[in-house]
């Protein structure tokens, strides 16, 4: 394992000899798998920013290779590649697969796994603080129906299920965090275990699948038919379009080649140059992936192959045991019984080097009853929207100046006003106003002016105190997690860190006891707290209608969150347009004669007793803008000569 880092692009190239890795499969000979590790985890914890700076990838196949000048150039020529940016140049490096990937990049962050249940799962804390790490979080075997309502905080939740079943069964669903949903968009399909995604800025679909186990009630081997259905239509309505397919296949694959091998004779003496293209393009050992596979499940079901066929004519790749933490790998996903890989994560060939990090996180009974989670990030250049709430970027340490008042400083509070300040002030308001050279720019800065005079003379009194708001993790502030859901947790903690250290079928069971220990105690809590509120609510029905209705309305799943996302140039050119004139009102209709001669008084300009008058009037401990830090006692309590400034301004 070779690495390289540019100093001034933060690139990494990860190099792998072509004797003694990839392309002499023969021997065995594989990198050694913990430093693939440290590099991807990383780039995890490099990537880990909930806003980063949009970055185009940049993968450069090494000029030694024997198909890089193809490579290039069909690239370079592809239309449907326009993620892939410039090459950089790696010729002084020995070695024969090589990528580029810029770490300053736009990283989206997902996770897929069988939940074996949705609903439960959304009662307990832990599984909602997992969801809420990621950007877009993909769940199979859902179980649920049409009148199920499933809510989470800052996600949009889209799901299909099951309709003719006698019992809660299958389906599949995503949530996405609301800053991506307007990014992202839900594609017709007439399967119940397909759900597609497609990028609004790129050629990237998503999909997520579920497929019933061999032997239950629902399998059926005609499941990939309209799979492979649906992802053909898809081709044929968006021309170019690229996959990546993640969910629950029930499909055990062992080691089986997932491509149609072409031997290279046949490729240069048949095929035309665009069909080279794209079989160049969509080789694994031009861009640095291995082309064997590698799984810790040996076996093979009916439901492997036809997954293997599948691959082979929608030529997409199987991403287990070649990309991330799972390179050289393949682990299982499923803890049932000895253990087997049945989630998979399949690819176009050409988004493999979008793969910034992949992972088999370990078993987790809180969040499903045998699956592994697969956790990956992709480097896609989709742009969340920007809320206004969090448009400024905050520091570990969020700090915020909050201003006060002190009664007993208010003469101290005017003696600490620069005199020469505000006579520099009032000479610069006289020129503009007899200039009448007024715009945005000089208001804003003559405004900026006066509120620094009356802020610097607070900071002066110590009348403006800096707060620091350390952030802290997330608890579980659920009014019925109780001291006992508190004490099964940490029960349940303990075991997963006795687990994680020492993964052995002691402690395993161990771990899934404690577990279910934790879940029984918190549906319980859970169901005496719904409880508790339904006789609330029944109770004041008849007694007090006002606190029934009250009651009625904060429990309510109708809810709907306003989010400002106006910003501060929409609230500009609305009030721009407020005070145009109209050009076209014809002046002749207006009577002259109706204008009283005692408007002249109206025109007269303020005085300072009236200034006066209409600071005083103010309410107290009120600020005059939330940006300024200016208290309405600071107005009242100014010397005379701030009057003069302000008159100026009106």
């Amino acid at each position: 394992m070779n690495l390289k880092f540019d100093s001034n692009q933060v690139n990494m190239c990860v190099s792998a000899d072509k004797d003694s890795t990839l392309s002499n499969h023969d021997d065995k000979q594989l990198p050694n798998n913990s430093d693939l590790g440290q590099v991807n985890q990383n780039q995890w914890n490099n990537d880990n920013s909930s806003h980063i700076d949009q970055c185009l990838i940049n993968i450069q196949p090494c000029s030694s290779t024997s198909y890089s000048s193809q490579l290039k150039s069909s690239l370079v020529n592809s239309s449907d590649l326009s993620m892939l940016n410039s090459f950089n140049n790696c010729d002084d490096i020995s070695h024969d697969h090589v990528y580029c990937m810029s770490n300053i990049s736009n990283i989206t962050k997902c996770c897929s796994i069988n939940v074996c249940g949705l609903r439960s799962k959304l009662v307990i804390p832990d599984f909602i603080n997992f969801v809420e790490k990621y950007d877009i979080f993909f769940v199979s075997e859902t179980k649920l129906d049409a009148y199920d309502t499933v809510c989470m905080k800052d996600y949009v939740f889209f799901h299909k299920f099951r309709d003719k079943c006698r019992n809660k069964s299958g389906g599949v669903g995503v949530f996405i965090k609301k800053s991506l949903s307007t990014k992202l968009t839900v594609l017709d399909c007439s399967s119940e275990n397909f759900l597609f995604l497609k990028c609004k800025d790129s050629d990237v679909i998503f999909g997520n699948v579920y497929i019933p186990p061999e032997g239950s009630h629902y399998s059926s081997l005609e499941l990939f038919d309209s799979l492979e259905s649906c992802i053909i239509d898809l081709k044929i309505k968006f021309a170019n379009c690229l996959f990546c397919i993640f969910g629950d296949f029930n499909a055990r694959t062992g080691s089986l080649s997932d491509f149609v091998d072409f031997d290279k004779y046949v490729i240069n003496e048949n095929f035309d140059d665009i069909t080279m293209q794209h079989i160049v393009m969509n080789n694994l050992d031009e861009l640095g992936f291995p082309v064997e596979r590698f799984s810790c499940d040996s076996k093979c079901n009916n439901y492997g192959q036809r997954l293997i066929q599948l691959c082979k004519s929608a030529n997409i790749f199987i991403g287990n045991g070649r990309c991330g933490n799972d390179a050289y790998i393949g682990r299982n996903t499923c803890n049932k019984g000895n253990g087997s890989l049945i989630d998979y994560l399949l690819m176009s060939g050409i988004l493999f080097p979008c793969i910034t990090y992949f992972n088999v996180l370990q078993f987790d009974p809180i969040l499903s009853d045998v699956h592994c989670a697969l956790e990956f990030c992709f480097n896609l250049n989709i742009i969340p929207d920007c809320n206004v709430m969090d448009a400024s970027i905050k520091s570990k340490d969020d700090v915020c100046y909050r201003p006060v008042w002190s009664s007993n400083l208010s003469a101290s509070y005017k003696h600490k006003f620069d005199s020469t300040a505000v006579s520099n002030l009032l000479d610069e308001l006289k020129e503009v106003c007899e200039n009448l050279h007024f715009d945005v720019n000089v208001v804003n800065h003559l405004t900026g002016k006066v509120s620094g005079i009356l802020t610097d003379a607070a900071v002066s009194c110590d009348l403006i105190k800096k707060n620091v708001n350390h952030r802290k993790s997330k608890k579980n502030n659920k009014i019925w997690f109780d001291s006992d859901c508190k004490n099964a947790r940490i029960q349940y903690m303990n075991y997963k860190n006795m687990y994680s250290r020492n993964p052995t079928a002691e402690n395993k069971e161990s771990l899934v006891c404690s577990s279910r220990q934790y879940k029984k105690e918190v549906k319980k809590k859970f169901r005496a707290y719904q409880k508790s509120i339904v006789d609330k609510i029944k109770g004041l029905k008849n007694k007090d209608p006002r606190s029934y209705w009250s009651l009625l309305n904060k429990y309510s799943g109708d809810r709907k969150e306003v989010i400002n996302k106006v910003t501060t140039e929409a609230f500009f050119d609305h009030f721009s347009k407020l005070n145009e004139v109209d050009t076209q009102v014809d002046i002749d209709d207006f009577d002259i004669t109706n204008v009283l001669s005692n408007n002249s008084d109206l025109d007269k300009p303020f005085t300072v007793l009236e200034m006066r008058k209409a600071i005083i009037s103010l309410k107290n401990n009120k600020a005059s803008s939330s940006f300024d830090h200016v208290l309405n006692e600071y107005l009242k309590n100014v010397p005379d000569s701030m009057f003069d400034v302000f008159l100026l301004f009106v």
